[in-house]
């Protein structure tokens, strides 16, 4: 599955435009709760899910965690 995500950023002239990125995730739950990286998610304004049969869906962040970074 692919996640689309939207952030919208400020350029040097104040100008506000979105700026899209993508990641992937695993599907956990029937109910469809997905579980990928916290990069792919963070800050993000809307969330689009696309599955291998190419259908669409809106999502939303249930939760998210900080990086561990164990050989710190």
């Amino acid at each position: 599955m692919n996640i689309t995500s939207v952030v919208y950023r400020e350029d040097w002239f104040f100008r506000v435009s979105p700026a899209e990125g993508a990641g992937s995730g695993f599907i956990i739950k029937p109910t469809g709760e997905i579980l990928t990286n916290n990069h792919v998610v963070s800050g993000t304004a809307e969330l689009t899910v696309t599955l291998a049969d190419k259908k669409v869906y809106k999502a939303k962040i249930l939760g998210t965690g900080p990086a561990q970074r164990p050989w710190r």
